[in-house]
């Protein structure tokens, strides 16, 4: 699975300045002088106070609202309209008391209104407030687009893992099989480690097997596929595959707890002889009640049964465990051939 951390872009107070007359320009860089980090801009442009918006990034903007050749509530507007600055706080500077002013630069899209030149005190207090509340903004953006990207990257790979997962389970049986066997993969809401399958050990003894890894996630699928795999291929050392017993002995000496960060899984092995018409399984960690009906599907392929009882049983858990195959007999046997 790739994790990456998300680191967030680090970033300082920048205040651009709109206004035709540079002593207010150099007066307002000098209140900010004390800001560490602080960056400053002045445009005495207003005709180039977007470009320079776009190209700057400020945390916060100052517009003087009585300038030569502009309106200073339509450029409230047009930052407002521009996608770059739409939501930079921006502080109208004015000479203009009057509320119905305020109230029209408020009506624009202003976030605060300064009679200049207002003190350094509150000059800073309010820079200070309106980038935080910006740069807390911009970051929490940044955050949940990087998490958007990182779902779907998870989400890719867990697609990708369940298809693997999805690859190793076994092919339905071709018409005119001695054991008819089919199946439906309905995927849930996260990757697991149920598993199960079957295969010809010989032209007439079919291994059935089904396992569930404990928990969920990556974790559980790829202890899953391993164990799969291992009964698949037949990789136990000195283990008999047309004996189930020996192949849960195998399996718990293979998988333990310790070397799967507490991971174990519960399983049904069986072999089925097309022949005689036996089935002989071994169980280990799955409780009588949670097979039944998996008994009841292998009586009906051997062609029916007296009684169908585990009589051993072993949790991988365990050390030592003690381990029996059930052998089930259809009455009346006979050796006609299959079903």
């Amino acid at each position: 699975m790739t994790t990456t951390p998300i680191a967030l872009k680090e970033r300082n107070i920048k205040v651009l300045l709109v206004d035709d007359q540079r002593i207010v320009g150099e007066s307002i860089r000098r209140m900010l002088l004390d800001i560490p980090g602080l960056e400053y801009r002045f445009c005495a442009d207003p005709a180039a106070a977007l470009a320079e918006a776009r190209s700057f990034e400020p945390t916060v903007i100052l517009q003087d609202l009585i300038m030569p050749g502009v309106d200073g509530i339509e450029m409230v507007r047009a930052f407002r309209a521009n996608p770059a600055t739409a939501n930079t706080p921006l502080i109208v500077l004015s000479s203009k008391e009057e509320p119905t002013t305020k109230a029209e630069a408020f009506a624009a899209g202003a976030n605060d209104y300064l009679v200049k030149l207002p003190d350094k005190l509150e000059v800073v207090a309010r820079i200070r407030y309106h980038s935080a509340a910006y740069i807390s903004r911009l970051e929490r953006d940044e955050a949940y687009s990087a998490l958007e990207a990182q779902q779907c990257v998870i989400e890719r790979e867990l697609a990708e893992a369940a298809s693997y997962v999805q690859s190793l389970l076994p092919a339905t049986m071709p018409p005119g099989s001695p054991v008819p066997a089919d199946w439906r993969f309905i995927t849930s809401s996260s990757l697991g480690g149920d598993s199960f399958g079957y295969h010809w050990i010989s032209p007439h003894q079919l291994a059935i097997y089904l396992l569930d890894v404990c928990g969920h996630g990556v974790g559980a699928a790829l202890l899953s596929v391993s164990a799969i795999n291992t009964i698949r291929n037949r990789t136990l050392p000195d283990t008999d595959f047309s004996v189930p017993s020996q192949v849960l002995k195998g399996l718990n000496r293979a998988f333990p707890m310790e070397e799967h960060s507490g991971k174990y899984f519960t399983i049904f092995y069986a072999i089925y002889d097309t022949e005689t018409r036996e089935i002989v399984f071994a169980s280990g960690g799955h409780p009588p009640a949670a097979g039944r009906a998996l008994y009841k599907f292998l009586v009906v392929a051997a062609g029916g049964a007296r009684s169908c009882r585990p009589r051993g049983s072993s949790d991988p858990r365990f050390p030592q465990p003690r381990l029996k195959s059930t052998l089930v007999r259809r009455p009346g046997r006979h050796t006609g051939g299959p079903a």
